[in-house]
């Protein structure tokens, strides 16, 4: 009987090393394959450090973030929050009727006077602010890391702040109209552009959302200017030069943006690996392995959209990479691995947005395409 139960003894040790040994082999050639992976990308050029894909840091008088006006709302100053917060149009009389009144096309239609004019008294209460804001987007610079520290990778939450402003220059842009007044309208249109181009700009996925939003309220306001179009061209023009701001493509922009929430999910893996690590001493194998395994489903994805035939990064990266990108993103996901999953939650929210950046990229060439149509013909 007891030669029995040495036996058994032996075959469970013996059970219970090999699935160690088996653990640890597989956590090692994990760990293996990613080092691989960041070795032979670097030496391609590749860097996935997110400091590195974030706009050029320049002097606070040349930063978009470094305007005061700007810095208040980052700091969360009570005075300016509370401005911000008044700026929203929907205290205005009859806005919200006139607001969720669209056309077919989903357009605002044509502002009633009477709400026009209390939409410009209700913007001159706010006009200092409002020329911060638009001295601030005119700055070159819009790395919104100077308005927080870039290794805090802290969300640029103070973004969404502005939604209140840019919704009170749609509706003075769409009031303008109204009572033919075409510098306050160009004043409107230039602001949300130009403030558009510098969170879109900033490799920020949700400062790029938020900029988005904003582009899209001057394209609205564009698209409802009536036909034939009698003010100035010189006012067309400053539209135009507004409308000319975007700098990349679609499709370079895209993969600006996901080289940063990469890199950003990349430090969050290595600072949850850290805190596992102090809980337990010897991390096992396990832990090991799926810490690798979400490296990779983070990076992996990405450099297979943006790896040329010839083995180099592809610059700009065509459309339909970034088409056969979503659909493995896609499949990835259904398969349904946790590891997986969490290291391609970026990815994802990248993903999501491309489509809303291609159908604004559409929207604007419409617009200048319309826009030079009208000058040339006058």
């Amino acid at each position: 009987m007891k030669r029995w139960l040495w036996i058994g003894s032996g075959i469970v040790v013996v059970a219970i090393v090999g699935l160690c040994l088996g653990l640890e082999f597989r956590a090692r050639k994990m760990e293996a394959r990613w080092l691989d992976f960041v070795k032979y990308w670097e030496a391609e050029g590749e860097s996935f450090s997110p400091e590195n894909h974030l706009p050029p840091a320049l002097a606070a008088e040349d930063e978009f973030a470094g305007h005061p006006w700007i810095r208040a709302l980052v700091s969360g100053n009570a005075a300016a929050l509370d401005c911000v917060e008044r700026m929203n149009p929907e205290t205005v009389e009859g806005y919200d009727d006139w607001a969720n009144d669209l056309d077919e096309d989903g357009l605002p239609k044509p502002m009633a006077a009477e709400l026009a004019r209390r939409i410009r008294q209700h913007r001159q209460e706010f006009r200092p602010d409002l020329e911060a804001l638009a001295e601030a987007a005119r700055k070159p610079g819009s790395r919104l890391s100077t308005a927080r520290q870039v290794e805090s990778w802290a969300v640029p939450s103070w973004t969404k702040r502005l939604s209140n402003p840019a919704k009170l220059l749609e509706a003075g842009a769409h009031a303008a109209i109204t009572l033919d007044d075409p510098p306050g309208f160009t004043e409107a249109i230039e602001t949300l552009l130009q403030c558009g181009q510098k969170l879109r700009a900033s490799n920020e996925i949700l400062a790029a959302v938020v900029g988005c939003g904003l582009e899209g309220r001057a394209y609205d306001a564009l698209l409802c200017l009536p036909e034939p179009m009698v003010w100035p061209s010189s006012e067309q023009t400053r539209w135009l030069a507004a409308l000319e701001c975007r700098t990349r493509s679609p499709a370079d922009e895209f993969a600006g943006l996901m080289r940063v929430e990469r890199g950003k999910q990349l430090a969050i893996i290595g600072l949850i690996e850290q805190v596992r690590a102090k809980r337990i001493p010897f991390s096992d194998p396990v832990s090991r392995r799926y810490f690798a395994q979400a490296r990779l489903a983070c990076c992996e994805p990405l450099q297979a959209m943006v790896l040329s035939a010839g083995g180099k990064i592809s610059t700009p990266i065509a459309d339909d990479r970034i088409t056969r990108f979503s659909n493995h993103v896609e499949e990835l996901n259904r398969q349904g691995d946790f590891a997986t999953s969490f290291g391609l939650t970026p990815v994802v929210g990248c993903v999501r947005i491309y489509e809303a950046i291609v159908a604004r990229e559409a929207i604007r060439m419409e617009i200048r395409n319309r826009l030079l149509d009208g000058v040339g013909e006058r």
